[in-house]
């Protein structure tokens, strides 16, 4: 099949490839009877601009990447989508690569991005601890870089952040309400988010003189995250009884507690408690629906977006930082 042209087009509408230029780049003056006259010839013909061809002509590329641990979390695939929805509407589109929770593969995809002239990076849940200490900054000089729930930061990019200490306080002082004396924190190997959750989980056990207790199992947000947490869980059960609490750092891994607290056969809420951390769709079709801290994924996409836009008008010359509440939503789990 013949692949339909520019030229072609231009043919059909009876007007010159200058004209239909400007009608797929705007921003040009073109007669409303050329227009819609190039309009119905590209429907008719079923012309698809190339991509490529028009940023050389803006100059400019208009595809941004966006790097995410990994989409089987559904955290990070509602982030996506919301990220990919703004940007759409503001005319870019998106390439994505999953990092698996590992430093060093995280940062050949954005090396990978920088390759392919991206307009900028939008880096959900990154493990910045890894890097070397030059990396960011001759990264960030290049191209716009927005993070978004970072533990550490560094100067030239903008974050957008749940306040994920906020939710962690709420979530554990709703335990302590509920008379819950010995709780535990389950957690991921690799992430800032992680390492942000633990922080806080322990210097809140340590300011009421309890013990902290964290259970760490590898990865966090693969596909084999609810069965390695699950088993993980029913061992730590059996060796700790008196623990009547679980907090943990995502609604993945209370699921996994839920099922290791099903075939123990212990009564959730009554016997165990169980804290997520995300609010994921999941979450509200667990029996019982499970209490969780929501990061209301569709607004960081949002802000993380409206960030990078703002550093891409000003030419990458201003970074921002903004903190998004977060809000804990007692269902069935407690």
């Amino acid at each position: 099949m013949k692949k339909i042209t520019i030229v072609d087009v231009a043919l059909a509408a009876h007007v010159s490839t200058a004209t239909v230029s400007r009608v797929l780049n705007g921003g040009y003056p073109v007669r409303e009877k050329s227009r819609q006259a190039v309009l119905e010839a590209i429907k008719k013909l079923g012309y698809v601009p190339n991509l490529q061809a028009r940023e050389l002509n803006l100059r400019q590329s208009t595809v941004v990447g966006v790097i995410v641990p990994n989409l089987f979390n559904m955290f990070f695939a509602q982030v996506f989508a919301s990220i990919s929805q703004c940007l759409e509407r503001q005319g870019y589109s998106t390439l994505i690569a999953c990092s698996g929770d590992d430093a060093e593969q995280e940062k050949k995809n954005m090396e990978l991005f920088l390759a392919r002239n991206v307009r900028g990076i939008i880096n959900v849940s990154p493990n910045t601890h890894e890097k070397p200490a030059d990396f960011y900054a001759s990264l960030s000089s290049r191209l716009p870089l927005v993070f978004i729930n970072s533990y550490k930061k560094e100067p030239h990019i903008s974050y957008v952040n749940s306040d994920e200490e906020a939710g962690v306080r709420q979530a554990m002082e709703l335990l302590f309400r509920k008379g819950h004396k010995k709780i535990a924190l389950l957690r991921g190997a690799c992430s800032d988010s992680y390492d942000i959750k633990q922080d806080v989980y322990c210097r809140i056990m340590h300011k009421h003189s309890l013990k902290a207790q964290v259970i760490r199992i590898e990865g966090g947000n693969s596909m084999r995250t609810i069965d390695c947490a699950a088993q993980e869980m029913r061992h730590f059960l059996i060796e700790q009884p008196e623990v009547t609490a679980i907090f943990a750092c995502n609604d993945l891994m209370a699921v996994a507690t839920l099922e290791a607290a099903r075939l123990l056969g212990k009564k959730v809420s009554q016997e165990l408690a169980i804290i997520g951390f995300d609010n994921i769709v999941l979450s509200r079709y667990t029996s019982p629906q499970l209490t969780t801290v929501d990061q209301k994924m569709h607004g960081l996409g949002k802000a993380a977006v409206a960030a990078l836009l703002q550093k891409i008008a000003l030419d990458n010359g201003e970074s921002t930082t903004l903190t998004l509440p977060t809000c804990l939503l007692e269902r069935g789990t407690v």
